[in-house]
């Protein structure tokens, strides 16, 4: 098994815990976080309540984020006082934990607003668990991916559900680059039928190469699938399940 490669098992990618550390990947999630506009529950050390606040704005190239106030009001008084916080968030089904220090605040409006430094560790746990179905060798779903090279991988679906899927790509050896765990694809389109596509990032949650026909096998979760676009695989997902129960009938 080549190095960098996991064990595929359905569970590695279904409710794994990983500690991020690239700085791309950490101001990806969160502007993910933005741009949905996911509620934060912010906790300070050495208490129990919990906050809430929001994301306002990140800036990669200064390290900071901004948050809004906490809420209630009286976290604004103890996080001037503890200099630190606890973030968490749920991302499509994901939970998104880290830790930051403040550097600054700031008001408009009367409303409080806090720089905190950009998190150098993000602990990003999928708890969700999703139906996932095998797709059958007589039925060809065709899969395209980009890595963040520009560089276009073609294969087919090996086995999807609403949270992520499974993919053999026919590259292994030839890749110019080796795949890595945690390597986020900016582009998965999979093309369910003649008139349904859907597209998202991918993230990898582990790789295997074949070493008899060297193609690989990936084991991903979709991390910018829209609502759409989940309805349209949880369909797709309950009609192939349907297929399958009925030739188990016959």
């Amino acid at each position: 098994m080549p190095q960098g490669a996991v064990s595929l098992k359905e569970s590695d990618y279904l409710s794994q815990v990983e500690k991020i550390t690239d700085q791309a990947r950490i101001v990806t999630i969160l502007k993910h976080l933005q741009q949905d506009r996911t509620l934060l529950t912010v906790t300070l050390p050495g208490g129990q309540q919990a906050y809430t606040s929001a994301l306002l704005r990140i800036n990669a190239e200064q390290h900071y984020l901004l948050l809004d106030e906490l809420n209630p009001c009286t976290g604004h008084a103890q996080l001037l006082i503890t200099q630190h916080a606890s973030i968490h968030a749920r991302l499509k089904g994901v939970d998104v934990n880290f830790t930051s220090a403040l550097q600054e605040t700031g008001g408009e409006a009367g409303i409080a607003f806090y720089r905190m430094a950009l998190p150098k560790a993000l602990n990003y746990h999928q708890r969700r668990a999703y139906y996932r179905v095998q797709v059958g060798a007589g039925q060809v779903v065709p899969v395209l991916v980009t890595r963040r090279q520009g560089e276009s991988l073609k294969g087919h679906l090996w086995d999807i559900s609403a949270g992520g899927a499974g993919l053999r790509l026919n590259y292994g050896e030839a890749l110019p680059r080796p795949l890595e765990q945690g390597e986020i694809f900016p582009a998965c389109q999979i093309r369910l039928s003649t008139e349904q596509e859907v597209s998202s990032e991918l993230q990898i949650c582990f790789w295997q190469q074949d070493d008899q026909t060297k193609a690989l096998r990936i084991g991903g979760r979709f991390l910018a699938l829209n609502k759409p676009q989940e309805k349209t695989v949880e369909r797709f997902v309950a009609a192939v399940d349907r297929e399958i129960r009925k030739r188990l009938k016959t």
